[in-house]
């Protein structure tokens, strides 16, 4: 990590231990108070990973409310591949919506409805594996994530 970019600068480094990525994720505070995620891959993902970075790009531009990426990199001398993004504060979606009413749930939902399509009008990059493989692969990942935990 000691060799990102703009590392002299973190003045605090948090893991984050939520998500099922196999990433390792850390809320960042610099020097200059700005809020950051850091999420750190293997380099064997590192194609993947940078198509990933080029899509946020995009969907940053187009206007999609969303972290926005700052800094994509190779780190750890080799081994490893990040990104940095900035940081958005604010409460997990799953821990809030229950205590919401359901008027204001439906308003959110709509409202994520729109910030969807807004994705969906963006191509996707022509080398991404076929969604059905990915989603297969993806649930067969959080089934064995849930037989470990249980």
């Amino acid at each position: 990590m000691l060799d990102i970019k703009g590392y002299a600068m973190f003045k605090r480094i948090d893991p984050i231990q939520k998500g099922m990525s196999s990433d390792k994720k850390y809320y960042i505070e610099t020097t200059t108070n700005e809020k950051l995620l850091l999420r750190i891959a293997d380099i064997s993902r590192y194609d993947k990973k940078e198509t990933e970075f080029e899509v946020m790009q995009r969907l940053a531009e187009s206007g999609v409310s969303m972290p926005r990426p700052i800094e994509f990199g190779i780190c750890d001398n080799g081994k490893s591949v990040y990104t940095l993004l900035t940081w958005y504060d604010g409460e997990e979606a799953e821990t809030v919506l229950p205590k919401l009413p359901e008027t204001m749930q439906y308003v959110l939902g709509v409202s994520a409805g729109r910030i969807l399509r807004k994705i969906h009008d963006i191509p996707a990059p022509t080398d991404l594996e076929p969604w059905e493989s990915a989603f297969n692969r993806r649930v067969e990942q959080v089934i064995n994530l849930y037989k470990t935990v249980a």
